[in-house]
């Protein structure tokens, strides 16, 4: 089963609040553990991307969630 927030039928699926990109990969630790620390769920990737002086730089992406991912759907 994967792990993406809206993957699974019997789970719904947790709202957006705010998508970040950087460079800056101690900015992102911090960003998930402030989210772990009041209950946001997390979607962190990363990528290289072509740098303009040639080469690549490294890009990391953070989506949060209005909560962790996997929570069963609320009964009624």
């Amino acid at each position: 089963m994967s792990s993406h927030p809206a993957s699974a039928d019997n789970i719904h699926a947790p709202k957006v609040i705010k998508k970040v990109v950087g460079s800056d990969v101690e900015q992102f630790v911090q960003l998930v553990r402030a989210a772990a620390t009041i209950g946001l769920g997390v979607e962190l990737t990363n990528a290289f991307k072509p740098a303009p002086q040639g080469g690549y730089s490294e890009e990391w992406s953070i989506t949060l969630y209005s909560e962790p991912a996997g929570r069963a759907r609320p009964e009624g």
